[in-house]
């Protein structure tokens, strides 16, 4: 978002997601989910793949 009131872009889906975002960068952006069907879409399918990318990671301790 760089304005108030403009859809998200991948790289701050990403920071939410990573948790690497401020209170007050956080905030605005869950406001703006909420009310933005586009964006709540957005995040929904990002977080299905950040999850099954998760998943899907190998482990550290099979070697």
């Amino acid at each position: 978002m760089s304005e108030l009131g403009d859809c998200l872009e991948a790289e701050m889906v990403a920071r939410l997601l990573d948790g690497d975002l401020t209170a007050e960068e956080r905030v605005p952006l869950e406001e703006h989910i909420a009310a933005c069907e586009k964006c709540y879409g957005l995040l929904t399918e990002s977080t299905e793949v950040w999850w099954r990318i998760g998943k899907d990671a190998p482990d550290d301790d099979s070697s």
